[in-house]
């Protein structure tokens, strides 16, 4: 049985049919992903060591893994087990190798399917602590050095009155001790590989129980061929064993032709010397 419904009836019926489907039809498709959102939380440069802690939060997406860049090289990466879509991330960045000054940070979020989201940031490495009571002067943290490089220790001017020693390590070897300024030490890099070497310098006085240690630097040695060190072993490059050289008992001798004897050596103890002479038969 149909009803016969009146014109402005109608359409409100109709109106409210299409209404609904539209509802439905949202309802059963998956809803966009929002913007990746990313930021930065960077350290005071006065809590700045031997390393740094860099907090990277993000939102709003979801995240795969994220990349820290440092000065255009990629110097950290934390691969997520669970894609999430907010949290915050905390990476530790060593920097006994950086000189001191503003750096570049450079933040990469990954999607699932392997879309990145950017975000720029600067650190800055503060400089070596001028009231310490020693402290390396030159090089500085972080340079690349070649040749022969002087290495100068400031020390203290109340410390330097006490005419104190002044010991030079490069890798923790000691190298030279110096009980007058200038405090320095002619380092000659091409004894040493290329690469990272550490130097570091103590100072102490007659009347101090333990030594006042400088902040150690490091520096990159990077000479032309670098260093060639000398082969003391040869390394034994055959493929087969040695023939072994077999030892065998003489065969008497043969009496010469003509009933001549062979001569033969006997050994006759010498009663004073107590050696044994050779005499021929």
């Amino acid at each position: 049985m149909f009803l016969r419904l009146a014109g402005p009836c109608r359409l409100a019926l109709l109106m409210g049919l299409c209404l609904a489907a539209v509802q439905a039809t949202d309802a059963a498709l998956p809803r966009a992903q929002g913007t990746l959102k990313l930021s930065v939380i960077a350290p005071d440069p006065s809590s700045i060591g031997d390393r740094l802690s860099l907090d990277v939060s993000f939102r709003g997406g979801a995240v795969e893994a994220v990349e820290v860049y440092l000065d255009g090289a990629l110097a950290a990466k934390r691969q997520l087990a669970t894609v999430q879509t907010h949290g915050v991330m905390t990476f530790v960045l060593d920097t006994t190798l950086l000189t001191e000054g503003d750096h570049d940070l450079l933040i990469k979020a990954f999607d699932p399917d392997g879309n990145p989201v950017t975000a720029p940031a600067r650190i800055r490495i503060p400089g070596q602590d001028l009231s310490a009571p020693v402290r390396i002067a030159y090089p500085l943290n972080g340079v690349q050095v070649s040749g022969t490089v002087p290495i100068r220790v400031k020390v203290d001017s109340e410390l330097q009155r006490q005419r104190p020693y002044v010991t030079f390590f490069i890798n923790k070897e000691l190298k030279v001790l110096r009980n007058y300024p200038p405090y320095e030490y002619n380092w000659d890099t091409t004894a040493y590989a290329n690469g990272w070497h550490t130097v570091e310098a103590w100072t102490q006085s007659p009347d101090m129980a333990a030594p006042y240690k400088s902040r150690p630097i490091n520096v990159n040695v990077n000479n032309a061929g670098g260093m060639t060190r000398r082969q003391t072993t040869v390394e034994d490059l055959r493929t087969t064993d040695t023939p072994r050289t077999t030892a065998t008992t003489p065969a008497p001798a043969k009496p010469k032709p003509g009933g001549e004897p062979a001569r033969a050596i006997v050994l006759t103890p010498d009663p004073d010397a107590g050696a044994a002479p050779a005499s021929v038969a």
